[in-house]
């Protein structure tokens, strides 16, 4: 079952829900995939007629999919950097036109 919304696709595929759109102009295919909950998206883009460029992105999702879920899940958030040194004070007036 799917459902369909400004050009966006909505279905289920093994129990997860994605979003998507693919297009085809002769000579191209593309196919973008997302999964919302996960914060992850999986993109294909091809330059011949003959793929299914929506099943080529879903593989690519779940090849690296759960590892970027569970990458994201163990990452610490990054330290505060230090401020930044001021900028040297710099004449241009040369420049002013």
């Amino acid at each position: 079952e799917q459902t369909w919304g400004l050009g966006f696709r909505v279905y289920n595929r093994a129990g997860k829900t994605f979003a998507g759109h693919d297009g085809y102009c002769p000579g191209y295919r593309t196919a973008l995939l997302l999964r919302p909950q996960d914060r992850i998206a999986a993109v294909a883009l091809f330059n011949v007629d003959d793929v299914d460029a929506v099943r080529v992105a879903e593989q690519l999702h779940d090849l690296v999919g759960p590892e970027i879920v569970r990458a994201a899940q163990a990452r610490t958030p990054p330290a505060e950097p230090p401020p930044a040194a001021p900028a040297p004070s710099v004449d241009l007036a040369q420049f002013e036109g």
